[in-house]
């Protein structure tokens, strides 16, 4: 039984680190276009 639950322990928290890394990968991303955005419109209001 304690195996089994310690199996169970370690799935979830190998998704719940695989799912942090994933979220953080996916903000970072977001924070990027949004930056790339905001210097485009500098470049166009610029013209």
């Amino acid at each position: 039984m304690e195996k089994k639950q310690k199996a169970i322990i370690g799935i979830i928290g190998s998704v719940a680190v695989f799912s942090g890394i994933a979220v953080v990968y996916w903000i970072k991303r977001k924070v990027k276009a949004l930056e790339e955005l905001e210097e485009l419109e500098d470049v166009i209001t610029w013209h």
